[in-house]
């Protein structure tokens, strides 16, 4: 049976599109089990999910072949959960199938975090080649040559090694102007490029939390898009996140992923090669709503309040041989609108690329404005 909605539409009153797979059997003689889903949020220390409520009831009566409609008898505050469940029991008592769609905001924690009650005030300073911001002991320097982030420093007073972006992963560009100017209780350095890369504001909150607005223009083939920043591998001890996994993705390899808050230990599992420690670490992450990496320096969180981003993980490879893997962005950490598909081991070989593989195998058509917002916190939540 295929349910094919990939996410509920603003009118959703329990009604879903249905099409019986099966060949003898209609689906009433299916059960169906929805359940309201809450995810944790990050400051819960967390994986997996809470479910709230759920519900068993008889599939609808549509014949082999035929496509139909399963009506959910949902709670009244079923926009309240973070995520609706729906699992297929088949004739036998067995799971056949499972999906999982988001309700609620997956960031509603995030406003009372970005507004503490006693908030202490952003100190800004400026030297020939810097502009620094410092709140809550965590305090971060853009460089006034190149508008990238030149350094972080978390609340246990320790220089991490996050920094050098934003760097667009396809296009180029160069610094216009820089200003920087106080914004209430909050403080902005706003920096303006010629090229690709629009704009980039930064933003201290009081309290230390940043926030990242920025804009950059595609338009032509290309195999990734996004921003990248730096980080070095050997410091992360982890990643937690809220988004599809567990494994990693690429554009012609998009399903099998749930929507649910994962974690995993960092690992340099590469397909084909010893130890079989899967899923691998590193990759192409999608739909993240927030990621918190677990790093020998503190934790660093990143959440985006936008549908649909890919965050890229480090260097990685699709086969043993890195000379058969497509190309990869540039830095080491990257928040993407879109990513490279892969190919075969066997069409690698041959020397033809992804696009050998059908329609998905083909680089991304871009063309247009891309505006994203990223929130950064470099310490500790409460």
């Amino acid at each position: 049976m295929i349910i094919s909605l990939d996410e509920l539409p603003g009118d959703f009153d329990g009604g879903l599109p249905i099409e019986n797979r099966y060949f003898f059997t209609s689906l009433d003689r299916c059960n169906f089990r929805w359940e309201l889903l809450e995810f944790p949020a990050p400051a819960e220390n967390l994986s997996g999910h809470r479910i709230l409520r759920t519900g068993m009831q008889e599939g609808p009566s549509v014949a082999p072949g035929m496509k139909g409609k399963i009506q959910l008898q949902l709670p009244g505050d079923w926009k309240a959960s973070g995520a609706l469940r729906l699992t297929a029991i088949d004739p036998h008592g067995k799971e056949v199938m499972e999906w999982t769609w988001r309700t609620g905001d997956p960031l509603a924690w995030l406003p009372a975090c970005l507004e503490p009650e006693e908030p202490p005030e952003v100190e800004a300073t400026e030297t020939d080649s810097l502009i620094s911001l410092l709140s809550n002991d965590i305090s971060i320097s853009i460089s006034k040559i190149t508008g990238e982030l030149a350094a972080v420093r978390n609340n246990r007073n320790r220089l991490t090694s996050f920094g050098g972006g934003p760097q667009l992963c396809s296009g180029s560009s160069s610094l216009k102007n820089i200003r920087h100017f106080r914004d209430g209780k909050k403080y902005t350095v706003e920096i303006t490029y010629s090229g690709d890369l629009g704009q980039v504001r930064w933003t201290m909150h009081p309290g230390g939390w940043v926030e990242m607005q920025y804009t950059y223009s595609l338009a032509g083939l290309y195999d990734f898009a996004g921003i990248s920043f730096d980080f070095e591998e050997g410091n992360v001890i982890s990643a937690r996140w809220l988004g599809e996994g567990p494994y990693r993705v690429w554009k012609n390899r998009m399903t099998g992923g749930t929507i649910d808050v994962w974690e995993k230990e960092y690992n340099n599992t590469m397909a084909g090669m010893y130890p079989w420690n899967f899923p691998e670490f590193k990759g192409y992450y999608a739909d993240v709503s927030w990621m918190e990496l677990n790093t020998l320096d503190g934790k660093i969180l990143v959440a985006c309040p936008d549908k649909d981003l890919f965050v890229r993980l480090f260097e990685f490879y699709a086969f043993p041989e890195p000379t058969l893997s497509p190309d990869l962005p540039p830095g080491d950490i990257s928040f993407m609108d879109a990513i490279s598909p892969v190919g075969t081991k066997m069409s690698t070989r041959l020397n033809a690329s992804a696009r050998s593989t059908g329609p998905q195998g083909e680089p991304n058509q871009l063309d247009g404005t891309f505006t994203h917002t990223l929130y950064f916190n470099f310490g500790i939540l409460p």
